[in-house]
């Protein structure tokens, strides 16, 4: 072979090596963008699994007394999110129930809130709509009236539950027009305030504290208005304040919990004071043996 020949084969080997070195490296990026894919792929079948189960897990036991999707129980209900009516700008539940449909709000001459179902005006619907907080009734039994307890703030409000319709077969009497079920937050710290152009002034806060080894958990939520220029009619000035806070202590299988409201409302030489209070305790225990 001559020695032109024998430069030839070398640089022809040499070509194939290369092209074979390439080839590997084409081909280890080819499996590091197909892995990139797939864990993007699994990322986003994650944050749609994510999505879905949020969906299913929107449960409510409100209209049957058993856990059932809000899409799914027998009854005309909504299903309200605080995250989402603070970002839409309500302050309060009462400004939030306007996105109810067959809801309608006012306010009386006294400044209390009204709720309309379909409607119907009081006495047949603000004094028909039972108000409930976490489940505990907050009306006033002697007359269904409800109107301090809907000005709670949606700081404080986890989401809220709204039945149009009959209730009083689970929930007894002021049921018969609606049903307002106002759950509040269990979890988690804040701090908030706010100042307000007409020169009302709110604030609160929620703390929690929980310790799985002695069973305690413990959480208060607490809330407080105050406004020299609220709301009155023509002609006439009025004053506001209103306190509101829900606290709760669970250990083991106890649990007690406080729940009050007030709302002092001044307009002219006409005075109206609004006070809910509600204290419950709850013992659970197991009749059977542990197996």
């Amino acid at each position: 072979m001559s020695l032109t020949g024998a430069y030839k084969l070398v640089l022809l080997a040499l070509i194939l090596t290369a092209v074979t070195d390439i080839a590997k490296a084409a081909e280890i990026i080819s499996l590091d963008q197909a892995s990139e894919t797939v864990a993007e792929i699994d990322d986003s079948d994650e944050a749609l699994l994510d999505e879905l189960m949020g969906i299913v897990d929107d449960a409510t036991n409100i209209a049957t007394s058993t856990r059932m999707n809000a899409d799914f129980v027998p009854g005309t209900v909504s299903v309200l999110q605080g995250d989402e009516l603070e970002a839409l700008g309500n302050r309060t539940v009462w400004d939030a129930l306007a996105l109810v449909p067959g809801i309608y709000t006012s306010r009386g001459r006294g400044g209390q809130p009204i709720v309309q179902v379909r409607g119907i005006n009081f006495p047949f619907s603000s004094g028909n709509v039972k108000i409930l907080v976490n489940s505990i009734d907050m009306s006033r039994e002697s007359s269904g009236a409800n109107a301090s307890i809907l000005f709670f703030p949606i700081e404080q409000v986890k989401r809220i539950e709204v039945v149009r319709g009959p209730g009083a077969v689970l929930y007894g009497d002021n049921a018969f027009m609606g049903l307002i079920n106002i759950i509040t937050h269990q979890q988690g710290q804040r701090l908030y305030s706010r100042v307000e152009g007409n020169g009302a002034v709110s604030g609160g806060g929620r703390i929690t504290f929980q310790d799985d080894q002695q069973e305690l958990r413990l959480s208060a939520n607490a809330y407080g208005f105050s406004n020299d220029s609220a709301d009155a009619p023509l002609r006439s000035s009025a004053k506001e304040d209103r306190q509101f806070g829900v606290f709760s202590l669970g250990y083991k299988g106890l649990d007690l919990s406080a729940q009050v409201g007030y709302r002092d409302y001044q307009q002219n030489r006409l005075r109206s004071r609004d006070r809910n209070e509600v204290f419950t305790a709850r013992q659970q225990f197991s009749i059977l043996p542990s197996l």
